[in-house]
Parts: C-alpha cells; structure tokens; sequence
C-alpha cells in the first residue's frame, strides 16, 4: 500500500468530506432514515464484546415509612443476559486506472477543485453508507424477530445475533390478519397491552410493515370502526386510507405508529440483490425513545497503523481508508471498517406479535 497519488487533495479534502457525509447520512433530510440510530445510543466495548443484562419488573414503587424505620427490601425480578464477540464489518470501492488519469487530467488542464473533490472521494460517502446498511439491516431483523441472522446476504463469515426476547411476550394473533372478514387485530393489540400492563410496562411505540398495516386496514373488525369514527352507520364499511387508519390505531390503541418498510441492498459476485430485513407481518410494542445499544471496538489496524494510508473517523466507530497500489494495476481504494454491533437491551420492555401464525 503507498500514499494516495493526490496527497495535498487527501490531506485538505479527506477529513471534511467524511464529516459531510456523516451528517448527511444521519439528517432529518436523509430520504431513508436509519431507525438503529434514532433507537439506540454509542457504547464503545473496551474487550470487544458486547453484552445485556436485562431484568423483568425492574422498577417498583417505594414504601411510606416511619420516620427512624428500616427501609423495606424488595426481591428484583428474574434476569436474562446475552453476550458474544462484536464482529467486523467492511466494505472497499475503488478508482481504476483510467479514472485517475481523468482526475490527473482535470487537474493538469485547470479543473475546478470541486470536480476535483467530487470525482477523488467518489466513493467515500458509499464505504460510510455501507457500514450503516448492515447495522440497520441487523437491527431491524433483530428489532423484527429477537434473532438477527445474517448469512445469505452477506460475503464472508455471516452472524447470529440472539438478544434473548422473552418467550412469554411473543404472540400470534387469535385470527391470521389476512383473514380480513374474521381477524380482530385491534384485539390482538389489547391482548398484548394487557399483558404488558400486567408486567408492569406501558408500550407507547407501534412498530410494523406495511403487510401489517395493510391487513389491519383492510379487516371489517376495524373497518366497522373507521366507520363509526366518520359517522357512516350503513352496511357498507370503507377502507380507511392509510394516514386514517393511523390516525384511528392511535386514538384507539394509544400507541404512536412507526411504519417500517426498508429494504437493504446487498452484492455477491458482482450482482446486486436486496432482502427486507423486517419480519414480514411482525408488530412490535416498545417503550418509546433509546432500546438498546450500538456497541463498538477499536479495530487492529487502528492500534497499528499502515504506512502510507490514510485514515479518517467517521461518527467515532467507522474507520475510512485511503490509499493506492500497483498490482496488478494502479489503482486507488477507499474502504471502511468496523467493529460495530447494534444491540437491544431493553428486551423486558418489548412484546410482540406474528399477525401470520396463530396463536398457540
């Protein structure tokens, strides 16, 4: 590995240009916002594993004592904890021959230093992007189904991550919501609720798919009551429009409504691909506000650095590379690495519901 061949631009560019597209990346402007940023906060892991300890019941009222009393001990709830090794993650991309002379050319004849910057970190926004696609690909089928399992999907050494839902606090539903004449789920949700209540825990938060969704809007149970809602008392019940039928579930249920419908892109052998992450027809009640964590470690090459390359921060946890070689061609390579993990920690908190299987 040596040094870029455009070393002034790499030292004047490189630092602002990571900082750039970090904040754009977790905006409010960004089109396709990532829920693991918004739903858990840093923890850097000095041994490089993660864990989460969690306990049922966690807060109870204190007692009115006597003045001079003892104070009242309380027994803690039943505890389950999870652990394991926080992997690497990495992605490269990389400018050819022919598009570094380009960028030499544009240089040599009096380009702009924008066209310059744009075309020589190219790819640094998409290394930085990469890192944030898996952790939110992981989160949300974690978020989605207590078990995040990423093989198929991925090149290299896949992973499976267990954040230990409770099994009491997974449900189906008492009728599929595909069954639109029979289903009840706003039932279903009550169900959940009660149970909840009676754990000591209030959701605020409604998480689910547009399949979820679709099949709520579209059942008589609920149509009948959009109806009464609007005041149409004849036998034909319409369909509420989604932004109605959102606006009903949480005068009804409560809770506040998180959509979620996100797909994530993924590349094997030159062909591009993508999954959605989220468990199809999965509705999940939260807390609202922070559910876990997204743990990271500081990578090997960060305590040994390469001669040559150069190296930028990105949002504390990515490390973004910069550097060239000349095998078999020249060529210069942007990557990013990690040892980043998003976990759920609050799990005592978290209920859900698999709308497609009927409950046990």
């Amino acid at each position: 590995m040596e040094q870029s061949l455009f070393p002034d631009y790499v030292k004047k560019w490189f630092k602002p240009v990571v900082l750039r597209y970090v904040q754009e990346l977790n905006g409010t402007k960004n089109p396709l916002p990532y829920l693991h940023t918004q739903l858990t906060e840093q923890v850097f892991s000095v041994t490089g594993m993660w864990d989460t300890v969690s306990e049922q019941n966690q807060f109870v009222r204190a007692d009115y004592i006597a003045l001079d009393s003892p104070v009242p001990t309380k027994t803690s709830g039943g505890t389950s904890a999870m652990g394991g090794k926080i992997p690497k993650v990495g992605i490269e991309r990389w400018l050819n021959e022919q598009q570094l002379t380009d960028i030499q050319t544009t240089i040599a004849i009096g380009g702009t230093e924008g066209q310059i910057v744009k075309n020589l970190f190219n790819h640094t926004k998409a290394v930085i992007a990469g890192q944030y696609e898996t952790n939110e690909g992981t989160f949300l089928r974690g978020f989605s189904e207590g078990v995040a399992e990423i093989a198929s999907e991925n090149v290299g050494a896949g992973i499976r991550v267990d954040y230990g839902y409770y099994a009491e606090n997974k449900f189906g539903a008492n009728i599929l919501w595909s069954s639109p004449s029979t289903a009840d789920p706003l039932a279903d949700i009550d169900r959940v609720k009660d149970k909840a209540n009676g754990d000591g825990n209030s959701p605020q938060v409604a998480y689910l798919d547009k399949f979820a969704l679709k099949n709520l809007m579209n059942s008589a149970a609920f149509k009948d009551r959009y109806a009464i809602s609007i005041g149409n008392l004849g036998t034909v019940k319409p369909t509420p429009g989604q932004d109605a039928a959102v606006a009903l579930f949480k005068a009804i249920t409560g809770l506040d409504v998180v959509l979620v419908d996100r797909s994530i892109r993924y590349q094997i052998d030159g062909k591009t691909s993508s999954y959605k992450p989220w468990a199809e027809g999965r509705v999940v009640l939260a807390p609202a506000g922070v559910l876990g964590s997204l743990v990271y470690a500081r990578l090997a090459e960060e305590n040994s650095p390469v001669a040559g390359v150069s190296y930028e921060k990105a949002d504390n946890y990515i490390q973004v590379s910069k550097f060239r070689t000349n095998r078999p061609s020249l060529a210069e390579y942007t990557n990013s690495q990690s040892r980043s993990l998003p976990v759920i920690s609050n799990v005592d908190q978290i209920y859900t519901i698999d709308t497609k299987t009927v409950q046990a």
